[in-house]
């Protein structure tokens, strides 16, 4: 494994987020604070989705081909199973505050090369077999093989944020 320390200095979202949160807002469904459905207007669209949403639905935006960047707001609890897999363009995520992330929620993202994560999240993330940067904190130190499967053995710099 390649390890690194210090802070995430290249954010996958450096502004406040209100941009990227209209950008969202504007091509998504959201009922009773479920993201049910997303789908980008723009080639490579950074999208955050809001302290609003708490829950993102399954597949809300499986195969979207336009994403390039998400982010979830702290308070965001749940991705859903397949929810941004097989978009070809994602390239970078950040996940603040999630505790659930379902099975296949970033599958097949032939593009994904950053994930950052907040805080510990006791579920596999596996199969993008681009990702290169993974910014998670320390206390998931021990869990790289686990939560990566065997992506986490080719080409991928852990760096530690506490």
């Amino acid at each position: 494994y390649g390890f690194a320390e210090g802070r995430a200095a290249s954010d996958s979202f450096e502004s406040d987020g209100a941009e990227e949160e209209r950008a969202l807002l504007a091509g998504a469904t959201v009922r009773d604070g479920v993201l049910v459905r997303y789908r980008a207007r723009n080639s490579g669209e950074a999208a955050r989705v809001p302290d609003e949403v708490k829950i993102v639905a399954k597949k809300a935006a499986y195969k979207d081909a336009l994403v390039g960047r998400v982010s979830f707001a702290p308070e965001v609890a749940t991705i859903g199973k397949k929810a941004f897999s097989c978009c070809p363009q994602l390239v970078r995520v950040r996940l603040e505050g999630v505790n659930t992330l379902c099975s296949k929620a970033f599958a097949n993202c032939a593009a994904l090369r950053e994930v950052t994560i907040a805080r510990f999240i006791p579920k596999v993330f596996a199969g993008c077999k681009k990702l290169t940067r993974v910014i998670l904190p320390r206390s998931m130190e021990g869990q790289i093989s686990r939560l990566f499967g065997r992506f986490a053995k080719i080409r991928i710099e852990f760096v530690y944020i506490d």
